[in-house]
């Protein structure tokens, strides 16, 4: 069995649109949320903070 890594995502609305980030090098489209790997020490919220900032440049 693949080991559980835990992790955060976000799901943002703006109007009827929600923001999916576009993965590069896949033979099909695939989309994913923002977000990523959480290290357990850091609170959720701002480990989710963090990585939404750095998605949007």
């Amino acid at each position: 069995m693949k080991p559980v890594i835990p992790a955060v995502k976000a799901v943002i609305i703006q109007g009827n649109s929600f923001l999916g980030l576009k993965k590069s090098g896949m033979e099909q489209e695939v989309y994913d949320l923002p977000g990523g790997k959480w290290n357990t020490v850091k609170r959720k919220g701002s480990v989710l903070y963090a990585k939404c900032l750095k998605k949007q440049g």
